[in-house]
């Protein structure tokens, strides 16, 4: 696992994460933003995907997102460049098995356990793992595996 840290894009990051199970990689604005990105010392989603695509990565969870976007417009940006690409929230999980066992899996974290983000709804009742409810952000009373849109 390689945590980027708040960065732009470079060379020391590919390198560290060549081959890497996860890339944790910042992604404060979409394309849209990139001379502000540029200008302010982050990274779009877009950047943050080829970035993970060159260095052969089998995951990549984009971080420090900007409270304008939701979450979902930085994740689709992403995949259209490096298709494993999820924007994990607070108290999310990453799964790394061994290699035999797959590849990393994105997860919701309920009660102290990390389980798929379907399982985790129907055993929650759509409830975090303190009890609150998880926010919708404007989705709406969505369930089921729409209810986790930033995941994989």
């Amino acid at each position: 696992m390689v945590i980027s840290g708040d960065t732009l894009p470079c060379e020391a990051i590919a390198v560290a994460a060549a081959g890497a199970d996860v890339l944790v990689h910042e992604a404060t604005f979409t394309e849209e933003e990139a001379d502000r990105a540029r200008q302010t010392g982050h990274s779009t989603a877009r950047g943050a995907a080829q970035l993970a695509l060159d260095a052969e990565v089998a995951l990549l969870a984009l971080t420090h997102v900007s409270t304008r976007y939701a979450g979902r417009e930085l994740r689709d940006e992403a995949r259209e460049v490096f298709a494993r690409a999820c924007v994990p929230r607070d108290f999310d999980s990453i799964e790394i098995p061994f290699p035999e066992r797959g590849r990393p899996r994105a997860g919701a974290l309920v009660l102290g356990a990390a389980v798929e983000p379907e399982r985790a709804l129907a055993n929650s009742g759509g409830l975090t793992a303190s009890g609150r409810a998880y926010p919708d952000r404007g989705r709406g009373p969505s369930r089921g595996a729409d209810t986790f849109p930033w995941l994989l």
